[in-house]
């Protein structure tokens, strides 16, 4: 029980760790490997989805040199009828496939690129989850509760980015939102230089639409990574609260412990032992305590982990090993400084009144 706060910290910090550690992996597969688009335009503000960027701008972005093709995109809420299950729509230009990997369980890139106003794609959760197949025929009803139907073209794996019901554009206008566009990928020639594009395309957008901002795929990453490790930080300032109590609490313990043993101490300091000894005894005790607490922390903080990220299909199971290095240095360091105080008692203990003590 004398690690317990420091290993209850250590749990909680390494259960978010691991999440963490899977949800930027997820993020870093997806944009890093099935994302084949070089840049991403959105609105600066509102995320693209409050303040849509205009339509017309994919075509002057596809102008700029070094740029092959642009595949704009918008997102919207709508249910699936008859159950009114709530199901994401997005639209997909022919354009998109050059964007993304799609993931075919049943057809090919070719069934976007021939998409029809009435024909959707959905993901294979949509598909098992209410009994569809290609060739069924859905209905959506959007937040207005306007409807509209469509015949099921296609089903691809679902993926962090693709998710729910893919429609043409012109499929989706009838169902969405708002007017606009909320994001477009961006494709560039593999021989260009990217930072040169980027400028270019950036340059354009600007002049569009002022507000509009211009990513390549790694500062998207950075971007999403240091929205998540923002939150682990401040974990980690609840460990260091945690990590103090953990202290006075284990000093606590090993001063109770040197007053127990005073007879004990004082039988080694007779047949030899030196004050160093005797202080590194205790250090070690303490050390061992913490690193004990730490590993029962890291050990259900994983399990825990993992087992969250089991039941989520798109997150990865990813292992923090720096940070749970980290956690082990901070259990010994813990250790050490909550030796300070009982070692130094104990070595300074008078032999003879050692002796003497009952």
């Amino acid at each position: 029980m004398t690690a317990a706060a420091l290993m209850i910290g250590i749990f909680l910090v390494s259960f978010v760790a691991v999440f963490a550690a899977g949800l930027k992996k997820s993020i870093s597969d997806v944009l890093g490997t099935d994302l084949k688009a070089s840049l991403f335009v959105s609105n600066s503000v509102g995320g693209g989805g409050n303040a849509p960027l205009e339509p017309q701008l994919a075509g002057q972005i596809a102008k700029v040199p070094g740029v092959t093709a642009v595949a704009p995109t918008s997102f919207a809420s709508a249910k699936l009828l008859p159950q009114k299950t709530d199901v994401p729509l997005s639209s997909a230009s022919p354009s998109f496939v050059e964007a993304y990997k799609l993931r075919w369980i049943d057809g090919s890139d070719d069934v976007i690129r021939n998409l029809s106003p009435t024909q959707v794609v959905i993901d294979d959760t949509t598909a098992k989850d209410n009994g569809l197949g290609v060739g069924s025929k859905i209905t959506l009803e959007n937040r207005a509760g306007k409807q509209s139907s469509y015949d099921v073209a296609g089903i691809v794996k679902n993926s962090q980015l693709v998710n729910g019901v893919l429609a043409s554009p012109e499929g989706f206008a009838p169902l969405a939102d708002t007017k606009g566009v909320a994001f477009m990928f961006v494709m560039t020639d593999q021989n260009a230089n990217l930072d040169t594009v980027q400028a270019q395309v950036q340059k354009v957008a600007t002049a569009a639409n002022p507000i509009a901002d211009v990513q390549s795929n790694q500062e998207v990453i950075d971007q999403i990574s240091g929205q998540i490790n923002s939150v682990v930080y401040l974990l980690y300032a609840l460990l260091a609260v945690i990590v103090v109590i953990s202290i006075v609490g284990i000093i606590n313990t090993l001063l109770l412990s040197v007053f127990e043993r005073t007879r004990e101490i004082g039988l080694l300091r007779a047949v030899g032992t030196t004050r160093r000894q005797v202080r590194r005894m205790v250090r070690y005790e303490s050390v061992i305590t913490s690193v004990i607490g730490a590993t029962l922390g890291v050990v259900v903080g994983v399990v825990f982990g993992g087992m969250m990220i089991y039941r989520i299909d798109e997150i990865p199971f990813a292992f923090p090993t720096l940070q749970i290095i980290l956690f082990f240095i901070v259990a010994i360091i813990a250790g050490i400084l909550a030796a300070i105080l009982p070692a130094r008692r104990a070595s300074r203990l008078d032999i003879l009144h050692a002796l003497q003590y009952e």
